[in-house]
Protein backbone atom coordinates (compact mmCIF):
# COMPACT_ATOMS: atom_id res chain seq x y z
CA UNK A 1 0.00 0.00 0.00
CA UNK A 2 1.65 3.23 -1.12
CA UNK A 3 -1.18 5.59 -0.26
CA UNK A 4 0.29 8.75 1.27
CA UNK A 5 3.83 7.89 0.19
CA UNK A 6 5.95 10.27 -1.88
CA UNK A 7 7.88 9.15 -4.95
CA UNK A 8 10.58 10.73 -7.08
CA UNK A 9 10.53 9.62 -10.72
CA UNK A 10 13.49 10.52 -12.92
CA UNK A 11 12.78 10.85 -16.62
CA UNK A 12 9.13 11.18 -15.70
CA UNK A 13 7.95 13.68 -18.32
CA UNK A 14 7.03 11.16 -21.02
CA UNK A 15 6.67 7.51 -21.95
CA UNK A 16 7.23 4.91 -19.22
CA UNK A 17 8.24 7.49 -16.61
CA UNK A 18 5.03 9.46 -17.11
CA UNK A 19 2.91 6.29 -17.08
CA UNK A 20 4.63 5.24 -13.85
CA UNK A 21 4.01 8.65 -12.29
CA UNK A 22 0.33 8.54 -13.21
CA UNK A 23 -0.03 5.02 -11.81
CA UNK A 24 1.63 6.04 -8.54
CA UNK A 25 -0.84 8.93 -8.21
CA UNK A 26 -3.73 6.59 -9.00
CA UNK A 27 -2.55 4.34 -6.15
CA UNK A 28 -2.55 7.27 -3.73
CA UNK A 29 1.05 8.45 -3.81
CA UNK A 30 2.34 11.94 -4.49
CA UNK A 31 5.05 12.39 -7.09
CA UNK A 32 8.00 14.62 -7.89
CA UNK A 33 8.78 14.29 -11.58
CA UNK A 34 12.31 15.19 -12.64
CA UNK A 35 13.25 15.51 -16.28
CA UNK A 36 15.26 17.64 -18.72
CA UNK A 37 12.15 17.95 -20.90
CA UNK A 38 10.06 21.05 -20.11
CA UNK A 39 6.88 19.20 -21.17
CA UNK A 40 6.96 17.74 -17.65
CA UNK A 41 5.38 20.93 -16.30
CA UNK A 42 2.42 20.53 -18.66
CA UNK A 43 2.01 16.87 -17.74
CA UNK A 44 2.06 17.67 -14.03
CA UNK A 45 -0.64 20.32 -14.55
CA UNK A 46 -2.82 17.66 -16.21
CA UNK A 47 -2.20 15.16 -13.39
CA UNK A 48 -3.11 17.75 -10.74
CA UNK A 49 -6.20 18.90 -12.64
CA UNK A 50 -7.43 15.33 -12.89
CA UNK A 51 -6.76 14.70 -9.20
CA UNK A 52 -8.32 18.01 -8.12
CA UNK A 53 -5.34 18.82 -5.89
CA UNK A 54 -1.57 19.07 -5.96
CA UNK A 55 -0.41 15.47 -6.08
CA UNK A 56 2.52 16.03 -8.44
CA UNK A 57 5.22 18.63 -8.99
CA UNK A 58 7.76 19.01 -11.77
CA UNK A 59 11.38 19.97 -11.43
CA UNK A 60 13.87 20.32 -14.25
CA UNK A 61 16.61 17.79 -13.60
CA UNK A 62 19.67 16.65 -15.48
CA UNK A 63 20.36 13.33 -13.76
CA UNK A 64 24.06 13.62 -14.60
CA UNK A 65 24.24 16.44 -12.03
CA UNK A 66 24.34 14.87 -8.53
CA UNK A 67 23.16 18.14 -6.97
CA UNK A 68 20.08 18.08 -9.22
CA UNK A 69 19.31 14.55 -7.98
CA UNK A 70 19.58 15.76 -4.39
CA UNK A 71 17.28 18.65 -5.25
CA UNK A 72 14.56 16.18 -6.30
CA UNK A 73 14.70 14.51 -2.89
CA UNK A 74 14.74 17.89 -1.15
CA UNK A 75 11.73 18.97 -3.22
CA UNK A 76 9.79 15.85 -2.21
CA UNK A 77 10.39 16.65 1.45
CA UNK A 78 9.67 20.38 1.16
CA UNK A 79 6.58 19.93 -1.02
CA UNK A 80 5.01 16.81 0.48
CA UNK A 81 6.78 16.30 3.82
CA UNK A 82 8.50 13.00 3.06
CA UNK A 83 10.35 10.85 0.53
CA UNK A 84 9.65 7.13 0.29
CA UNK A 85 10.16 5.81 -3.25
CA UNK A 86 12.80 6.42 -5.91
CA UNK A 87 12.04 5.32 -9.46
CA UNK A 88 15.25 5.48 -11.50
CA UNK A 89 13.62 5.69 -14.90
CA UNK A 90 15.79 8.20 -16.81
CA UNK A 91 17.66 6.53 -19.65
CA UNK A 92 18.93 6.92 -23.19
CA UNK A 93 19.98 4.71 -26.07
CA UNK A 94 23.40 4.79 -27.65
CA UNK A 95 24.30 4.57 -31.34
CA UNK A 96 26.10 1.82 -33.23
CA UNK A 97 29.87 2.26 -33.05
CA UNK A 98 29.97 3.17 -36.73
CA UNK A 99 27.89 6.28 -35.93
CA UNK A 100 29.78 7.12 -32.73
CA UNK A 101 33.47 7.39 -33.66
CA UNK A 102 34.40 9.42 -30.56
CA UNK A 103 32.30 7.35 -28.13
CA UNK A 104 30.25 10.42 -27.20
CA UNK A 105 26.90 8.61 -27.31
CA UNK A 106 28.29 5.57 -25.49
CA UNK A 107 29.63 7.76 -22.66
CA UNK A 108 26.31 9.61 -22.40
CA UNK A 109 24.46 6.30 -22.27
CA UNK A 110 26.64 4.98 -19.43
CA UNK A 111 26.51 8.31 -17.56
CA UNK A 112 22.71 8.52 -17.63
CA UNK A 113 21.77 4.85 -17.41
CA UNK A 114 24.34 3.75 -14.83
CA UNK A 115 26.23 6.53 -13.07
CA UNK A 116 23.19 8.75 -12.50
CA UNK A 117 21.14 5.77 -11.31
CA UNK A 118 23.82 4.91 -8.75
CA UNK A 119 24.19 8.56 -7.69
CA UNK A 120 20.44 8.90 -7.16
CA UNK A 121 20.23 5.63 -5.26
CA UNK A 122 23.15 6.59 -3.00
CA UNK A 123 21.45 9.87 -2.14
CA UNK A 124 18.16 8.10 -1.40
CA UNK A 125 19.89 5.52 0.80
CA UNK A 126 21.70 8.28 2.68
CA UNK A 127 18.40 10.13 3.20
CA UNK A 128 16.67 7.05 4.59
CA UNK A 129 19.63 6.18 6.83
CA UNK A 130 19.31 9.46 8.74
CA UNK A 131 16.20 8.35 10.63
CA UNK A 132 15.93 5.29 12.86
CA UNK A 133 13.47 2.79 11.49
CA UNK A 134 13.02 4.67 8.19
CA UNK A 135 12.29 2.49 5.17
CA UNK A 136 12.39 3.14 1.46
CA UNK A 137 11.92 1.61 -1.95
CA UNK A 138 14.04 1.89 -5.09
CA UNK A 139 12.79 0.72 -8.48
CA UNK A 140 15.38 0.65 -11.26
CA UNK A 141 14.40 0.56 -14.92
CA UNK A 142 16.53 -2.13 -16.52
CA UNK A 143 15.74 -3.88 -19.79
CA UNK A 144 15.64 -7.33 -21.31
CA UNK A 145 18.65 -5.99 -23.24
CA UNK A 146 20.60 -6.45 -20.03
CA UNK A 147 20.25 -10.21 -20.44
CA UNK A 148 20.86 -10.61 -24.17
CA UNK A 149 23.42 -8.75 -26.27
CA UNK A 150 22.24 -6.39 -29.01
CA UNK A 151 25.09 -5.65 -31.38
CA UNK A 152 23.84 -2.26 -32.58
CA UNK A 153 23.27 -1.01 -29.00
CA UNK A 154 26.32 -2.36 -27.19
CA UNK A 155 26.66 0.44 -24.63
CA UNK A 156 22.93 0.39 -23.87
CA UNK A 157 23.03 -3.38 -23.40
CA UNK A 158 26.05 -3.06 -21.11
CA UNK A 159 24.38 -0.27 -19.13
CA UNK A 160 21.25 -2.32 -18.49
CA UNK A 161 23.31 -5.38 -17.49
CA UNK A 162 25.05 -3.10 -14.98
CA UNK A 163 21.68 -1.91 -13.63
CA UNK A 164 20.55 -5.52 -13.13
CA UNK A 165 23.72 -6.50 -11.27
CA UNK A 166 23.71 -3.30 -9.21
CA UNK A 167 20.13 -3.99 -8.18
CA UNK A 168 20.94 -7.60 -7.21
CA UNK A 169 23.93 -6.35 -5.22
CA UNK A 170 21.64 -4.17 -3.06
CA UNK A 171 19.20 -6.97 -2.23
CA UNK A 172 20.84 -7.32 1.19
CA UNK A 173 19.38 -3.94 2.21
CA UNK A 174 15.92 -5.50 2.55
CA UNK A 175 13.69 -5.23 4.46
CA UNK A 176 14.77 -1.69 5.46
CA UNK A 177 15.14 -0.67 1.81
CA UNK A 178 13.74 -2.75 -1.00
CA UNK A 179 15.65 -2.39 -4.25
CA UNK A 180 14.08 -3.97 -7.32
CA UNK A 181 14.39 -3.69 -11.07
CA UNK A 182 11.97 -4.18 -13.91
CA UNK A 183 13.33 -5.34 -17.26
CA UNK A 184 10.77 -4.82 -20.03
CA UNK A 185 11.24 -5.95 -23.59
CA UNK A 186 10.72 -3.52 -26.49
CA UNK A 187 8.08 -0.95 -25.57
CA UNK A 188 6.52 1.35 -28.16
CA UNK A 189 7.43 4.74 -26.69
CA UNK A 190 8.99 8.03 -27.79
CA UNK A 191 12.18 6.67 -26.23
CA UNK A 192 12.50 4.06 -28.99
CA UNK A 193 11.80 6.66 -31.66
CA UNK A 194 14.40 9.13 -30.33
Amino acid sequence: DIKGHVAVVTGGAQSMGLLTSKELVKLGAKVVIGDVLPVGAEEVAKINAEAGSTVAVFQTCDVCDPDALQALIDRAVSEFGRFDILVNNAGVLDKPWEQDPTGEYARRCIDINVRALIDGTNRALHHWSQEEGRTGTVVNLASSAGYAPISFMAAYTASKAAVIMYTKSLASLAPKVRVNAVAPVWVDTKFIMA
